[in-house]
C-alpha cells in the first residue's frame, strides 16, 4: 500500500472517504456545540458550511427543529444518522460539561456519545483559542473520552477563519457520493488518478498547485480510521 507524502493530506487535515461511497442520498452533517460557548463562531461556521455544501443536509438546531417536534428524540434521530459530526469546543465547552456532570440531562454529552457509537466521522472543532481537552480533564466522562483520540482542527479567527474552514469542507467533500478524478482539496490538490486502495482508505496521485508545484499522493482516510495514531503516520 503507498503512503501519502508529506504534503498531503490536504491541509494536514486528513480527508476520509466514505464506507459506503456511491450512495445516492445526500450527505448530512451534525453541528454539535452549546449554545453559551462560542455561539457566533458557531453561527458562522453553519452559514459558510451552507454556501459550499449545498447539497448536505445540516443539522443547526437553531434552524433545524421544526415547531412541535420533540427536541430530544430530533437530536438522537440526526446525530445517529449523520455522514460527518463537527463537535465544536470553545473556551467554555469543558467547564459547563462539568457543571452539568450531576445533570439529568446533558444534550451535548450525550450529542458526543452518540456520534461516537454510531461510527460517523468525528471532527472535533477548536473555536474561540481552545485547546482539546485532556486525558484528565475527562477523567470523570467516559463516555466521551473517544474524542480524545480523534484529530482536532482549530477555526481561528479572521485572518484565518476562511483558510481554517477550507480544511474542514475538503474533509466533507469526500463524503460525496464519488469523490471523482478532478476534484480539488483545501483548493491547493487536483486528484488525477487513483494508484491504490488499503485497509485505510484510497490513494490518488494529485497535482499540488501551492504553495509549490509538484506531484505527490494523497490518501483518503476511510470513517473509523482516523484516530490520532492513525493521522501521525502521515504527518
Amino acid at each position: 500500500e503507498q503512503r501519502t507524502s508529506h504534503a498531503a493530506p490536504a491541509a494536514s487535515l486528513a480527508p476520509r472517504l466514505r464506507a459506503t461511497a456511491g450512495s445516492s442520498e445526500n450527505e448530512s452533517l451534525f453541528i454539535s456545540y452549546r449554545r453559551g460557548d462560542s455561539p457566533d463562531t458557531v453561527k458562522l461556521i453553519h452559514e459558510r458550511l451552507k454556501q459550499r455544501l449545498p447539497r448536505w443536509e445540516i443539522f443547526y438546531d437553531h434552524e433545524s427543529i421544526p415547531p412541535g417536534d420533540q427536541f430530544p428524540e430530533r437530536l438522537r434521530s440526526k446525530v445517529t444518522t449523520a455522514s460527518a459530526v463537527l463537535i465544536i469546543i470553545g473556551p467554555k465547552w469543558l467547564d459547563i460539561l462539568r457543571e452539568r456532570r450531576s445533570a439529568a440531562i446533558d444534550h451535548v454529552r450525550t450529542e458526543v456519545r452518540l456520534a461516537l457509537e454510531a461510527g460517523a466521522s468525528v471532527v472535533p472543532i477548536l473555536v474561540g483559542n481552545a485547546a482539546m481537552p485532556s486525558n484528565p480533564d475527562l477523567a470523570d466522562f467516559a463516555d466521551v473520552q473517544p474524542l480524545l483520540q480523534l484529530s482536532a482542527v482549530p477555526v481561528r479567527p479572521d485572518p484565518d477563519f476562511n483558510s481554517d474552514l477550507e480544511r474542514i469542507i475538503a474533509h466533507l467533500k469526500t463524503f460525496d457520493a464519488d469523490v471523482a478524478i478532478g476534484t480539488i482539496l483545501a483548493d491547493k490538490y487536483t486528484l488525477t488518478a487513483e494508484i491504490g486502495v488499503g485497509g485505510m482508505g484510497v490513494v490518488y496521485l494529485a497535482q499540488q498547485k501551492q504553495p509549490v508545484k509538484r506531484t505527490v499522493a494523497v490518501k483518503l482516510i476511510k470513517p473509523g480510521m482516523d484516530s490520532r495514531d492513525v493521522l501521525a503516520r502521515f504527518d
